[in-house]
């Protein structure tokens, strides 16, 4: 189990993205079972979203469509 376990893994996570120059054209998705009071930290933390048990397949994917759209992948 990993109960609460994104508040841990989440900003190293981040912090090694930024230290690569990556931040900017790798988008995080966080899924699960996670605590209302953690959404506004996680985004803070620059995760693109979060999706929560139940929601469903086709609304996450127009949402990941938009989410790449919006990345700059000339800087890859």
């Amino acid at each position: 189990s990993m109960a609460a376990g994104h508040m841990d893994v989440l900003p190293s996570l981040m912090h090694k993205l930024a230290n690569m120059d990556l931040k900017h054209n790798i988008s995080v998705i966080l899924g699960g079972i996670i605590q209302r009071n953690d959404y506004e930290k996680i985004s803070k933390m620059g995760i693109s979203a979060i999706y929560p048990p139940g929601i469903k397949v086709l609304d996450i994917a127009k949402d990941l469509v938009d989410i790449i759209s919006e990345k700059d992948y000339d800087k890859i």
